[in-house]
């Protein structure tokens, strides 16, 4: 079930994703530079923080280093994709 959740999860960050860099890339423009940095700006603002806030109070930021960091990974990647597939 966990597995099945976890697909769930990314299939949704994915359409957002490209909803994301649809609006962001205007009139055709999107490239998978700007799908990258979009990614990247989206990770940077929402996912970021709002982990963070979750590993600081029990003391766990390196844990949080390697989830945020797959999360990253995961944004860019799908920022990338989705800007150089037209």
């Amino acid at each position: 079930m966990t597995w099945v959740l976890l697909i769930g999860c990314s299939a949704l960050q994915a359409v957002a994703m490209a909803l994301a860099v649809k609006v962001l890339g205007g009139d055709g423009g999107a490239t998978l530079a700007s799908g990258a940095t979009t990614g990247l700006l989206l990770w940077l603002e929402f996912v970021a923080p709002a982990s963070l806030s979750n590993k600081l109070f029990p003391g766990l930021l390196r844990a949080w280093v390697i989830e945020a960091g797959h999360h990253l990974i995961d944004f860019v990647a799908f920022g990338a994709i989705l800007g150089g597939w037209h």
